[in-house]
């Protein structure tokens, strides 16, 4: 998939949304479902097709938006050396509706995947998360996105952080309660990816220092 966006003759990214689906395909769609069709198979069960195929939905539209990203940030180099990109070839001003319609499927399909999860942890710390987006958005002046980022001023991309930390971190945690053992993997899983979680923390720091000093004052 990653070679079909990138090389020639092929070489869907200059063939529109062919380069977009490529790449949600290589790093989310197929990454996904190989994860969930393996666990199936070494588990020895069958594989649950409503948690296989709203994973594969939310996989794709989160592809989509992470590649769409990454075109309009690049769109004034790609329109410079014609690459015919599907972000060079769409105004911005007409993917605002396409964006939000993306989000949306996005979320429903979020959803079924937290109910077939049927867990209280995942649900717990995306409210945690909701929390951080909106101390970010009201207190910190990000711009809150979904694919279209601004040039000349902080943002976060909704989500990205519930999907890169606390909704692994989540999983970790539910399964720590049930095996002790989780918890190695947990501490793993932090010393390979710590930059996000220490954002994230200082981001919650800075909101209690800024509290503190209004409550002060």
């Amino acid at each position: 998939s990653f070679s079909l966006y990138s090389f020639k003759p092929m070489r869907f990214k200059d063939r529109g949304l062919l380069g977009v689906f490529a790449d949600a395909s290589g790093s989310h769609i197929f990454t996904s479902l190989l994860v969930i069709s393996s666990i199936s198979f070494i588990a020895r069960s069958n594989v649950d097709w409503i948690w296989f195929t709203s994973t594969a939905i939310w996989a794709l539209c989160y592809g989509i938006r992470g590649i769409l990203w990454h075109q309009y940030l690049d769109r004034k180099n790609d329109l410079l050396t014609g690459t015919k990109t599907y972000a060079s070839q769409l105004e911005p001003k007409r993917l605002k509706k396409m964006e939000i319609m993306i989000f949306f499927l996005e979320l429903i399909a979020l959803t079924s995947m937290l109910l077939a999860i049927g867990k209280v942890l995942p649900v717990l710390f995306l409210l945690i998360y909701m929390i951080l987006a909106m101390f970010r958005t009201i207190l910190f002046n990000y711009k809150a996105v979904i694919i279209l980022s601004p040039e000349n001023r902080s943002f976060h991309i909704l989500m990205a952080d519930y999907y890169q930390v606390f909704f692994p971190v989540s999983l970790i945690v539910a399964a720590s309660l049930t095996d002790a053992n989780a918890l190695w993997v947990l501490f793993i899983h932090l010393m390979l990816f710590p930059q996000k979680p220490w954002f994230i923390l200082n981001d919650f720091w800075r909101f209690i220092k800024s509290i503190a000093r209004k409550a002060f004052k």
